[in-house]
């Protein structure tokens, strides 16, 4: 027996909202852009950033911890793997489990020594100081190799050596836009330098004048970038 609720979905001439593929592409529809073009000509719209940022051999994050994701993960060199596992503490069957300890005796059978595990006998020693040993637990550990996942090596790909030389030479024709201020912002600083001159702790305070209440520094560089008191001067 069908509840009131569902009866009355029934006798309602509501229908559900169903968009058109078309919406449903326009929705999908990835932002253009907005690089230089060199940039646009090597960005592959079908991938992923981290994966169009490792196919460029650049670095998407500095995080060495790589989110979860569909992205393949794009594996390094195994020379790389090599030296990673070269700089490894070699594994020794003489360790001593933690907990424990190795009793030494002489040719007499005396103890001589108690060999303990490095952490272990170092314990004491950060107890004294538990600021310290705070800061060591929460200080980073640098993980080798771990950003080589999601990128190439330079040297072996040619066409992101080639894009980044593009974009270095570009950004070295990039010249800096000067700052001016506008007809309405002169104006007003006249009115300012005329009154006032260089006081701007005065123009500052005056609230007929500065309704805005811009501080005497905010005052000051509006000025120079105004061109100075010299061109302010009626």
């Amino acid at each position: 027996m069908a509840n009131p609720r569902q009866r009355r979905k029934q006798r309602s001439g509501h229908r559900a909202v169903r968009h058109s593929n078309h919406a449903k592409r326009k929705l999908k529809k990835m932002p253009p852009l907005r690089a230089p073009q060199a940039l646009k000509d090597a960005w592959d719209s079908h991938k992923t950033v981290k994966q169009n940022y490792a196919r460029l051999g650049l670095l998407a994050t500095l995080n060495p911890r790589a989110a979860g994701g569909s992205e393949t993960i794009i594996q390094p060199d195994n020379s790389l793997n090599d030296v990673e596992a070269s700089t490894d503490a070699p594994a020794t069957k003489d360790a001593i489990p933690k907990g424990f300890g190795r009793i030494v005796r002489d040719a007499e059978g005396n103890i001589v020594d108690v060999e303990m595990e490095d952490s272990e006998a170092s314990q004491d020693e950060e107890d004294e100081d538990p600021l310290d040993a705070e800061a060591q637990e929460l200080q980073a550990k640098p993980v080798q190799g771990a950003g080589l996942k999601w990128t190439l090596q330079r040297s072996e790909n040619t066409e992101s050596t080639e894009l980044i030389h593009d974009l270095e030479n570009l950004s070295k024709g990039i010249q800096k836009t000067p700052r001016t201020a506008s007809s309405g912002e002169k104006a007003w600083l006249v009115d300012v330098v005329t009154k006032y001159g260089s006081d701007f702790e005065a123009a500052a305070r005056d609230r007929k004048l500065n309704p805005w209440q811009r501080t005497a520094g905010e005052i000051k560089r509006s000025v120079a970038k105004a061109g100075g008191l010299g061109k302010l001067t009626r």
